[in-house]
């Protein structure tokens, strides 16, 4: 009887072993289509925005979001999906509609703080937002792995940090457009999300010579105003990461799930705001017959949003919320540093310096991650080991 277990005990830790790796596979998966796709979704975004004169970046970020929810739901009917729970109303209501709640406060007020502070000011908070993250997953008993990944978390946001101002300080020095490197940068302000919304009375014209800066010094400047705009931007975001990892760890949602009910709140409230400040001047303007005019592009946007919400969802349910930012704000270094290097791109000193050790740190951060998986998955087969002999009867 012994004996025949011992095939029983090899055949559950092999199924251990190959879940643990599916895992970390996945994870290494979902961080690559992250990094991928999130940057295609900025070139398009940013091409709509500003050369094409689709000046409306909730509508925008909506449509991927009505994407996401319309494919899965699709795939669901299919057969290829299926969700794993069936919130009631009470729950969607009060854990999964704030979530897109949050989603939509990061955009208006993210927008709005362009009016009243400097780019520099505003990607210098921006840049702790994986900090602030962290800090707020600590405040509900999500504490950090070890102060290792805390340290690294720090430094990859104070080199963000000082490579905002440097990046400023090198606009700051052009007479004309900003190359696509920099166009696609944390600090440019026709970043996908954040791009400053134009006044009704403003000719598009305007909007764009802001993206064409002549020299002048750089400067950080402060409002109330303002401040209380990113302040805001930054809480409504770090709510949204927090309360969707709850939902993809505590709440055991899977990805299909997190698409299913979760892009639905954002795409209503996304949806919503626009209603509120786009809407009249897309009315006014013929924004409308713009989409049928360059469908390709607004589906291609529509794709690539399903795959960035997608891959984030992934990422989330993972790695974390930490990580997600930390992608993010390691994608925009990775993308400066690969422009001075092969495309011959010019970068100040303190900007190389900042976006160096942000990726240097980076590194060290995706080494503690992958360390971590291989941990968890150790575990997982030590307890398949040590699993007592019920299975294998008196000896």
């Amino acid at each position: 009887m012994q004996g025949s277990a011992a095939p029983s005990i090899r055949r559950g830790r092999n199924v251990s072993e190959s879940g643990s790796i599916g895992v970390l596979a996945k994870a290494v998966l979902a961080c690559i289509m992250y990094l991928l796709s999130g940057p295609a979704l900025i070139i398009l975004n940013k091409r709509l925005l500003t050369v094409i004169g689709f000046p409306y970046p909730m509508f925008l970020a909506s449509l991927g979001l009505g994407a996401s929810f319309s494919i899965m739901l699709v795939l669901c009917q299919l057969g290829v999906a299926s969700p794993s729970v069936r919130p009631s109303a009470h729950f969607y209501l009060t854990r999964v509609v704030p979530i897109g709640l949050g989603q939509a406060v990061t955009f208006k007020f993210g927008m709005q703080a362009y009016i009243h502070l400097s780019v520099a000011f505003i990607q210098m908070m921006k840049s702790v937002t994986p900090a602030t993250t962290m800090a707020g997953l600590a405040i509900i008993g999500k504490m950090p792995d070890s102060s290792t990944e805390v340290l690294t978390v720090l430094l990859i946001c104070l080199g963000t940090m000082i490579a905002a101002y440097g990046e400023v300080e090198s606009h700051s020095l052009c007479n004309g457009p900003c190359s696509p490197c920099h166009a696609m940068s944390a600090s440019h302000l026709c970043r996908l999300q954040q791009c400053p919304p134009r006044r009704p009375s403003q000719p598009l014209r305007s909007t764009l010579s802001d993206c064409s800066v002549g020299p002048r010094r750089p400067q950080v400047h402060l409002t109330m105003i303002g401040l209380f705009c990113i302040v805001m931007a930054e809480c409504a975001e770090c709510l949204k990461l927090i309360l969707t990892q709850v939902l993809m760890t505590d709440q055991k949602f899977t990805i299909v799930d997190a698409v299913l009910y979760i892009t639905p709140a954002g795409f209503f409230w996304l949806q919503l705001g626009s209603c509120i400040y786009e809407y009249p001047e897309m009315h006014e303007t013929g924004a409308f017959q713009r989409i049928t005019t360059e469908l390709p592009i607004f589906m291609a946007c529509s794709l690539l949003g399903f795959a960035v919400n997608t891959a984030g969802f992934c990422v989330i349910q993972t790695t974390g919320a930490v990580t997600l930012k930390v992608l993010g704000t390691a994608r925009n270094a990775g993308l400066i540093v690969f422009c001075w290097v092969f495309l011959g791109e010019t970068i100040t000193g303190l900007e190389g310096f900042g976006y160096i050790g942000a990726l240097t740190a980076f590194s060290y951060y995706s080494k503690l991650q992958l360390d971590k998986k291989r941990v968890e998955a150790s575990s997982d087969n030590a307890k398949v080991d040590a699993e007592p002999d019920s299975q294998t009867g008196p000896a």
